[in-house]
């Protein structure tokens, strides 16, 4: 795309950053109504987490692209590496859950107490 002058920049990358937010609510609404509609199954409930968080952290990175900001670059990256030790726990939660349980229903999730 030839950029004329810089307010046609600013045009091209605010109809840009809106499809970004427009695929960041949709991530977002699939993530709550999967949670929402699939509470038996741990591994859906966990992949439904997954999509809310990694939902908020593209539309954080859409805003520090808009405003050119580092400090909110770094929180995505936190964030980023917040949400990979969550999934990372809530794997070895559902494999101890599965190796005493053999299956994955939520419905029985009391057997891992102490």
């Amino acid at each position: 795309m030839a950029v004329e002058n810089f307010s046609d920049y600013l045009n091209f990358f605010n109809k840009f950053s809106f499809n970004y937010f427009v695929l960041s609510f949709i991530l977002l609404v699939f993530g709550l109504t999967s949670l929402f509609l699939n509470k038996d199954n741990f591994v859906k409930i966990l992949m439904s987490f997954e999509l809310i968080v990694l939902a908020n952290i593209l539309n954080f990175s859409m805003c520090a692209a808009i405003h050119d900001d580092m400090l909110s670059q770094l929180f995505v990256i936190i964030v980023l590496t917040i949400a990979a030790a969550e999934s990372a726990i809530g794997l070895a939660i559902f494999f101890a859950y599965f190796k005493k349980k053999k299956s994955v229903a939520v419905k029985d999730a009391n057997l891992l107490r102490g």
